[in-house]
């Protein structure tokens, strides 16, 4: 065990003094006794402050004395506390190690009076800091815990501690970088205690939010991506994050307008960080779908137009679009009944939109032609009737229909000879179909007449002739 001096005396001195105070005791005495005075014992008194100390600390012994001419320390813990001592009383630090006892005997040369007082020696001044996070981002806080024992008050750096010797102190970083808590603890005879605890101080959070689309259409999808550092959770505002701190959802908004999509991240400390994208959802898309006739005969053809808005390609149905989102297309629809032709549109996020339209296709044109003759003389006339269906107008070869669908003309040949009539009657969607028909011409009529008489009388007859 080791034991500190404080005060060293001169031990050769303390003799010294000694032998010539007993001397003068002595004689003293004997001079009071002669007289018939009777000698008072010395009185000595010894105290420590504080009376008990930690581990390290130390105590200042005061003593009193009364009559006496010497006094003597000594000690069997504490080696340093020996020698002599101020007979009229004094004050002196030590500093024990264990439990020790501190004996001062003074005596006025006859009769020694000793006087002790036992220092108690706890355990040592004990802290202890911690904090909740070893590491925070910049912007989070971090709970400083301390706790002591054998002290009477502690001291914090960079956090408070309001002098008590234990507690709890939230403190928030300012910058980046490690931070050092340390605490000091203080108990009797100035024993201390000391401990720290260091924080590493990360970057503040960072969040990016992003969206594969910044604009599509209402009815589509977008897909929102976010990614964080230093977070532990993050939490969506128009998305689900299930408290991830990076992914991917897909999300569909259900009005037009601005949707603003926020990720709201926390770390340790409470550190937190945002990041949000925002999406235009423009119209739904728009498709129209129209032909240049509702109706044709079978045998005509269709021009079929469509135009989107909001779209990126367009796919037809009993039509080719080429995946143009506008465009004209013709088309001959093959038999009889009712055709549907559809365009369905695809926008960014998937939008889709479609339009239609529906054409009759009748049956194909007919086309008749008569005449009242199909010979005549040179000369003569003939009627000739047209009847036609589904047509819009007709055009005649060797006579003038006046583009009616249907008629009845005169004609005259004008020469001998086979004249061939032609109808081309046309519908819709350039539909057609014709007739015709052939009329002889034959050699104009020879017609001879003859009578017996070139005059008669009144009264009389004449016999005609004719071949």
């Amino acid at each position: 065990m080791k034991y500190r001096n404080r005060k060293i005396q001169n031990l050769g001195c303390a003799v010294s003094q000694r032998a010539t105070r007993l001397a003068l005791s002595i004689g003293l005495a004997s001079t009071l006794l002669a007289a018939g005075t009777a000698l008072a014992a010395p009185t000595v008194d010894i105290v420590a402050n504080p009376p008990s100390i930690p581990g390290g600390g130390s105590t200042f012994l005061t003593w009193t004395v009364t009559g006496a001419t010497s006094c003597i320390a000594s000690s069997a813990e504490d080696p340093a506390w020996f020698g002599a001592k101020l007979e009229t009383g004094g004050s002196e630090e030590v500093i024990p190690f264990e439990d020790t006892t501190y004996t001062l005997t003074c005596t006025d040369g006859i009769d020694p009076v000793p006087a002790s007082v036992v220092v108690p020696v706890g355990l040592p001044v004990g802290a202890t800091v911690t904090a909740n996070f070893s590491t925070i981002p910049l912007g989070g806080s971090v709970d400083i815990d301390w706790s002591s024992t054998s002290a009477n008050t502690c001291v914090g750096t960079n956090f408070d501690t309001g002098d008590l010797t234990a507690g709890q102190d939230t403190v928030t970083p300012v910058a980046a970088g490690d931070v050092t808590y340390s605490l000091v603890c203080t108990g009797n005879g100035g024993a201390i205690g000391t401990n720290q605890a260091t924080v590493s101080v990360v970057s503040a959070i960072s969040v990016a939010v992003g969206s594969d689309f910044l604009t599509i259409p209402l009815g589509g999808s977008v897909d929102i991506d976010w990614s964080s550092t230093g977070a532990n959770s993050c939490v969506g505002t128009n998305f689900d994050t299930s408290d991830l701190t990076v992914g991917v959802v897909t999300v569909t908004p259900i009005a037009e307008g601005a949707a603003t999509y926020t990720a709201d991240c926390i770390g340790d400390g409470g550190a937190t960080g945002s990041g949000n994208v925002t999406v235009t959802v423009a119209p739904a898309i728009s498709v129209t779908v129209g032909a240049d006739f509702l109706t044709v005969p079978l045998g005509g053809s269709i021009d079929i137009d469509w135009s989107s808005t909001g779209a990126n390609t367009c796919v037809g149905t009993n039509f080719n679009t080429s995946d143009l989102t506008a465009g004209v297309v013709t088309v001959t629809p093959i038999a009889e009944g009712a055709v549907t032709y559809t365009a369905d549109c695809t926008g960014d996020g998937g939008a889709t939109g479609g339009g239609s339209v529906t054409v009759t296709v009748d049956p194909p044109i007919t086309v008749s032609m008569s005449a009242d003759f199909l010979t005549i003389p040179l000369g003569g006339s003939v009627n000739l009737d047209w009847v036609s269906t589904g047509t819009n107008n007709c055009v005649g070869t060797g006579f003038d229909t006046g583009d009616l669908a249907n008629g009845n003309v005169t004609v005259t040949p004008t020469s001998e000879g086979g004249v061939t009539y032609t109808v081309d009657c046309a519908g819709n969607g350039g539909a057609t179909n014709s007739d015709s028909l052939t009329v002889t011409v034959i050699e104009p009529i020879a017609a001879t007449l003859g009578s017996d008489f070139a005059s008669v009388p009144l009264g009389g007859s004449v016999l005609l002739t004719w071949g």
